[in-house]
């Protein structure tokens, strides 16, 4: 009779070996995993993973996606293109209202390159990259200072006020999310902690 659990650190072994068994290019456009590879990883914990169980040994597995950690990183990278589209908001503003060019560009560079930085982000941020929500975080923690710095005048007072709650927002929402893909580990890493081994 077999029986499903959730995988354990002590399953690596067995799950490395029924991976190397069962792997064709059918199934996989990466080589086949080495035999002594470490199954479990940044991409794959045992909290991911359901194993079927014979009597004391692991019979077979099945990767159970991370819903809660995906859908908090389709929110950051949300919320990462609403910055950039709040920069590029910003950069019309400042051109449509500019009285010399020299400083009107200057803010323009400056926010075409914010703008590309949140897009650039929230690429990466789908990904699952660590140092994405790194970025992300400094992202929503330099918007209400970039949003205080033009000092909310007339023209600018609606981007700078979303600017600076979608700041305050994405904060929460990347550290909510460090915090629901630690659940289950025992770690103590912070949402940049970056992995040596990469």
């Amino acid at each position: 009779m077999l029986h499903i659990r959730q995988a354990r650190p002590e399953d690596q072994s067995a799950l490395r070996k029924i991976d190397t068994a069962t792997w064709t290019a059918d199934v996989s456009p990466a080589p086949p995993p080495p035999d002594d590879a470490a199954f479990f990883g940044e991409r794959i914990q045992p909290a991911d993973v359901l194993v079927a169980v014979r009597p004391a040994r692991a019979a077979g597995r099945a990767t159970v996606p991370a819903e809660d950690t995906r859908a908090g990183r389709r929110l950051i990278a949300a919320m990462l293109l609403a910055a950039a589209a709040l920069d590029l908001t910003r950069c019309g503003l400042v051109l449509a209202t500019a009285r010399q060019a020299g400083p009107a560009a200057g803010l323009v560079s400056v926010g075409l390159a914010a703008a590309a930085l949140s897009v650039w982000a929230a690429r990466r941020c789908q990904g699952a990259r660590r140092w994405a929500r790194c970025a992300a975080l400094l992202i929503g923690v330099a918007s209400a200072p970039q949003a205080a710095a033009s000092g909310f005048r007339a023209g600018y007072a609606i981007p700078d006020v979303a600017t600076a709650v979608l700041g305050v927002l994405l904060t929460v929402a990347v550290l909510a999310t460090v915090r629901l893909a630690g659940q289950g580990e025992q770690s103590a890493e912070g949402p940049c902690a970056l992995n040596a081994g990469r």
